[in-house]
């Protein structure tokens, strides 16, 4: 389960709403036993839509049943093929500076493990232990969604036409 909150200012009121919410959540987990997530930010650009969480499941799905991948490997066969990209992207630009600073954290670890001489199945394993799509801003994460379908689109599998109103909805198209 994922919640999304975001503090629009540093409002005392809108700190307690984040408060309530988290108290409720917390009492909501104990009765059914399912991890929460909750995501806050000060800023709506910063953090990804539900739409985008949406829409990335949908394309690994797919992914997983054209090639016989699982949904996990799927997965993590984005974030190293596009996700690393895409990290690389966020750590240069002008976005808030805690997601400048996530990325550039999983990028000197990969820098310091060595991760461009590992072997493929070594690379997903460590992508499985490493954020790397969840300390994406909106924004990278879309341009991340993108690279997913332009390439998957030249091999066969075009996912824009899956499901076009989340695809919009995701993407920011009108």
């Amino acid at each position: 389960m994922s919640y999304e909150i975001t503090i629009k200012s540093l409002d005392p009121k809108e700190w307690q709403k984040l408060a309530a919410l988290v108290q409720k959540l917390e009492n909501e987990q104990h009765e059914n036993g399912k991890p929460i997530f909750i995501t806050a930010c000060t800023d709506e650009k910063e953090v990804r839509s539900l739409a985008q969480n949406a829409l990335s499941a949908v394309y690994y799905k797919a992914i997983a049943d054209k090639f016989g991948y699982s949904v996990i490997e799927a997965r993590l066969r984005c974030k190293v093929d596009f996700g690393l990209q895409a990290l690389l992207q966020q750590s240069g630009s002008k976005s808030a500076k805690g997601a400048i600073k996530d990325a550039n954290r999983v990028l000197k670890t990969l820098a310091v493990i060595k991760f461009k001489w590992l072997s493929y199945p070594d690379k997903l394993h460590v992508m499985n232990t490493l954020p790397c799509t969840r300390i994406m801003t909106s924004a990278i994460f879309c341009d991340y969604l993108k690279q997913i379908e332009l390439f998957y689109s030249q091999h066969g599998l075009v996912l824009e036409s899956i499901n076009e109103t989340l695809r919009n909805n995701a993407l920011n198209i009108k």
